[in-house]
């Protein structure tokens, strides 16, 4: 009604004027009778399109037909070309947005659909230019104004021409805060019915404006990808494409995506570019999705690359942020370090004109973690300068980066990042508080009060959220607060909602609820909270067996070791993994799997079988570097399959054609894994011990300062396992001095379990003389404790025995005077006596889920035979298992360990049968086991212990 009245103003001020000679009764009388006419007729108007709207069908194959509009523009009107020409001028320079609605509201009765179109693309521009544009755009709709404008819009929608149709539509996305304003949808609706006789420029804005209304997957992105196939060929411009590559990738098939690729390499190698002269956003359009329409990308975005490498000097700071965070995406698989470092260069000496708050958080993210300290004062500078002014939506950057420059102290940034979020607190959303939140976790100083108006915000917005999927992020978000803990209000809506969750959310739930009830004394959690906890793990599983797709279990499996795994869920995902039909599972998905198996430790022999099933038949399919990926977690974790010989070698041979051109840190991590399964390719060993491969190897890790020192500890494995294990391949020993200087630079840490199972070992042997702690054998394999036996078994002093690293190379004295090194040639042991090594293993030499050892330390124990050892292993889940609380029980374990009859023979293996249930015993006891260390293997809460120097090395 308040629509039709509007417009029954517009029509009477529109209205011819009448003589002025009439008296004003009569005036007045004929002013009413028009009045009533138009009135009756613009309410019979707006009922029918009432009747018509509700009427309509949605459905994308009939699209509905537009609504007669109340009022039309009448062309025929008298209006001369000056005042139009001036209009449109004056609507364009409008210096204001205030003066540009002024001026349309003035002038509405002769705006044409140019008018109309020209003043939203003059918005957009204003929304350009605005510091923060959210705030922008709730001022402009808020405005009478710009109703009015969006009224005659709407109206008209049948009567704009295509392009001027497809610009409106974007620039109402823009504006409009919902794309579910009346007047998008209409102008979406018209757009879809005219696909036909589209043309490629409108298309592909057509599909940047779905994919701005969250349309990527929905039918009405194929139409238009449909229609756009249809005349790929008649793109002329790069832009064109590149927009449409970005926005319709999900829904293009592999032929079409073909086609693409050939015309965008057409598009890099032609001279039209010159021409056109694409912006370098439409470069990086290119950047952020080219991974998905091809695998070999590399030729294509050094192309990309080196075109901008001369233009991107006079490029903004801002789209300069933007092409170097598509650059640097690690999904994205894409090395150039002479490209990105000319755009950090350029960074680097714009630092000191950085105006815009949100270009000064993305410059933070971006240089942050790597920068000199110099960039890195010059960054904080930046950030005490435009702090006060940053928008909400730049404040998840700016802590993000804050976080990669490891800015943990408690500085005066701090707190003006608090104040203004005590400004902005109204226009604070839960993706802007996620990165705070996930950055404050790490200030140790934060308390509960600092907490506190952080665990509100984010509290509120929780349970405001209707979505399922915001819901699920702020109980997220909430998880991460340490002060926080579940109350009623939450665990009833998760309650609530738990019906509607999916995999992925139950697996989030479950996950969170974990967290924040981890942190909860036992009495404090009450039965609520115990009900809801039980219901979303047995939610999470039940929806995990139902789910067959391997794509979308390793994509839930990657989020879950991202979370921080929870075993439970993890043992759920390998095994319905491992009974995924096989006509789903390809090659791809074996190496994924592999590569996951071989990262977290997981043992899971059914799932290893079915990757080798898998892998057989399709060993073409996989490339070199992924024949090291499938071979690593048998190598690992100590598996031999069923046809392990036929799998081996098909790896093998996979990876002999490319010995020349593969990397030689990639062939030296490859020989030393399959060392530790007792494979020992000769071809591969022939080729790496050449002096050609050396010299090669040394130069390349002179060009990799950061894995220089893990390959060269990796060859020196490969060439004491070959040494002791092949002799007949007569490669040499030639790290004796390298191993020395290891030794120098060694710092130990003894750990408190390794010093209990030292005093026990004294009093089982009969005194401290007996044992030597911390030994360096030949070949510098380091072994916790020695102690020798003579013929009949009973112990004899170490003290004269194997002290020549005492006195070699300037070591006594220092803190390595306790690391021995025996020589048989210097002092003999006695006839029949024999050296017994004594190992203490943490969890990290221990597959996660089971008492298996891994393969490195089992060829550890294969060496130290060779060696003339007997070797004894003291797991960490038997000596802290609840059969050995005492004092007494310890002494008796040892005792058998060392000096029974029935162990003797094989005296050095742990019993693996008897391992795992001693292992399952002790999984919740163990305060630093392998469940609460999934982030940091070595189970020993980050500090560096003597257990990586005992069996690692």
């Amino acid at each position: 009604m308040a629509r039709a009245a509007s417009r029954c103003s517009l029509v009477l001020s529109s209205a011819s004027g009448l003589p002025s000679f009439m008296s004003v009764d009569i005036q007045h009388c004929l002013r009413l009778r028009q009045y009533f006419a138009v009135t009756s007729f613009q309410l019979a108007s707006a009922s029918h399109s009432q009747t018509t709207n509700n009427k309509r069908c949605h459905s994308h194959s009939s699209w509905p037909a537009p609504a007669t509009p109340l009022l039309r523009y009448h062309p025929g009107r008298n209006v001369s070309t000056s005042q139009v020409t001036s209009l449109l001028d004056g609507i364009k320079h409008a210096e204001s947005v205030e003066k540009l609605l002024s001026l349309v509201s003035a002038n509405k009765a002769r705006l044409s659909e140019s008018h109309i179109a020209e003043a939203f693309s003059a918005l957009v521009t204003h929304r350009h230019l605005a510091v923060d544009q959210m705030r922008f755009n709730q001022y402009v709709t808020s405005q009478r104004e710009f109703t009015t404008l969006s009224d005659l819009a709407e109206n008209r929608v049948s009567t704009f021409d295509d392009s001027l149709l497809i610009n409106v539509l974007y620039c109402s996305i823009k504006l409009h805060e919902y794309p579910s304003h009346p007047l998008t949808r209409e102008l979406r609706n018209e757009a879809l019915r005219r696909l036909d006789q589209l043309e490629t420029p409108q298309l592909s804005k057509m599909a940047v404006c779905l994919g701005k209304m969250g349309e990527e997957r929905a039918p009405s992105m194929g139409l238009v990808a449909n229609a756009y196939s249809r005349i790929l060929n008649e793109t002329k411009h790069f832009r064109e494409l590149s927009s449409f590559m970005r926005e319709s990738s999900a829904l293009l098939s592999g032929g079409f995506k073909s086609r693409i690729v050939r015309l965008l390499k057409v598009f890099l190698s032609s001279d039209d570019l010159a021409v056109s002269k694409p912006s370098i956003g439409n470069y990086r359009k290119v950047f952020t999705c080219i991974d998905r329409f091809t695998n070999d990308h590399q030729s294509i975005l050094d192309k990309c690359a080196s075109i901008m490498q001369d233009g991107v000097e006079e490029t903004s700071t801002r789209e300069i942020c933007l092409l170097l965070f598509c650059i640097t995406n690690p999904a994205l698989d894409y090395s150039n370090p002479h490209f990105v470092g000319h755009l950090k260069d350029l960074l680097y000496g714009r630092l000191t004109s950085i105006e815009d708050p949100s270009v000064m958080a993305m410059t933070i993210t971006l240089l942050g973690s790597k920068a000199p300290a110099h960039i890195k004062f010059q960054l904080e500078e930046n950030a005490m300068r435009l702090v006060d002014s940053v928008p909400a939506s730049s404040i998840g950057n700016l802590c993000h980066g804050l976080y990669r420059m490891g800015y943990f102290s408690h500085t005066p940034l701090h707190d003006k990042i608090m104040d203004r979020l005590q400004v902005v607190q109204s226009e604070l959303t839960l993706d802007v508080l996620l990165p705070l939140v996930g950055y404050y976790k790490h200030l140790t100083w934060m308390d509960k009060e600092q907490w506190k108006p952080i665990k509100s915000w984010v509290h509120e917005l929780t349970i405001e959220q209707v979505l399922l999927s915001k819901f699920i992020r702020g109980v997220h978000i909430l998880s991460l607060i340490p002060t926080f803990f579940p109350n009623d209000e939450l665990l009833e809506r998760v309650q609530l909602m738990l019906p509607q969750l999916q995999t992925y959310g139950a697996d989030t739930h479950l996950l969170a609820m974990k967290r924040m009830v981890g942190r909860m004394a036992r009495e404090d959690i009450s039965p609520l909270c115990r009900e809801v906890s039980l219901a979303i793990q047995t939610h999470a599983l039940m929806s995990l067996r139902q789910n067959t797709c391997p794509d979308s279990l390793l994509k839930l499996l990657e989020s879950v070791f991202v979370e921080g795994a929870d075993l439970e869920l993890v043992d759920a995902i390998f095994q319905q993994l491992s009974k995924t039909p096989i006509t789903r599972f390809g090659a791809h998905h074996a190496v994924n799997c592999a590569r996951r198996l071989y990262k977290a430790r997981y043992f899971d022999q059914d799932l290893l079988d079915r990757i080798v099933e898998v892998t057989l038949p399709n060993i073409n399919k996989v490339t070199p570097v992924e024949a090291l990926t499938l071979m690593s977690p048998y190598c690992s974790l100590n598996y031999q399959p069923k046809q392990s010989e036929e799998f081996f070698r098909a790896c093998t041979q996979r990876v002999i054609p490319f010995l020349e051109k593969l990397p030689g840190g990639f062939l030296v991590d490859m020989a030393w894994l399959m060392g530790c399964n007792q494979l020992f390719p000769e071809e591969i060993l022939s080729h790496i011990f050449s002096l050609k491969f050396l010299t090669k190897l040394d130069e390349e890790l002179e060009g990799l300062p950061n894995r220089s020192d893990m390959y060269r500890r990796k060859l020196m494995f490969l060439n004491r396992a070959v040494s002791l294990e092949c002799p007949e391949l007569q490669v040499p020993w030639f790290h004796e001095k390298y191993c020395q200087a290891l030794l120098k630079k060694r710092q130990l840490f003894i750990h408190q379990d390794i010093k209990e199972v030292q005093n026990v070992l004294v009093e089982v042997l009969g005194g401290a003389q007996y044992l030597r702690s911390f030994i360096t054998t030949p070949y510098y394999y380091t072994i916790t404790f020695e102690c020798i036996l003579d013929a009949s078994g009973s112990p004899m002093t170490c003290a004269n025995y194997g002290n020549s690293l005492d006195h070699r190379n300037g070591l006594s004295g220092s803190v390595l005077s306790d690391l021995m090194q025996w020589d048989t040639q210097s002092i003999q042991l006695p006839e029949g006596a024999q050296r017994v090594a004594i190992d203490y293993l943490f969890s990290n030499v221990y597959c996660v889920n089971s008492g298996r050892t891994l393969g490195l330390s089992t060829m550890k124990k294969r060496h130290l035979e060779l060696l003339g050892y007997q070797y004894i292993q003291i797991p960490f889940f038997e000596w802290k298992s609840l059969h050995l609380t005492g004092r007494e029980e310890k002494k008796e374990y040892l005792q058998m360990k060392i000096f029974s009859s029935s162990s003797s023979g094989d005296l050095n293996q742990t019993d693996i049968a008897s391992a795992p249930s001693s292992f399952q015993e002790y999984i919740d006891n163990f305060p630093f086991g392998p469940l609460a260390r999934w982030q940091n293997p070595s189970g020993l809460n980050g500090r560096k212990d003597l257990a990586v120097a005992v069996v690692v090395s």
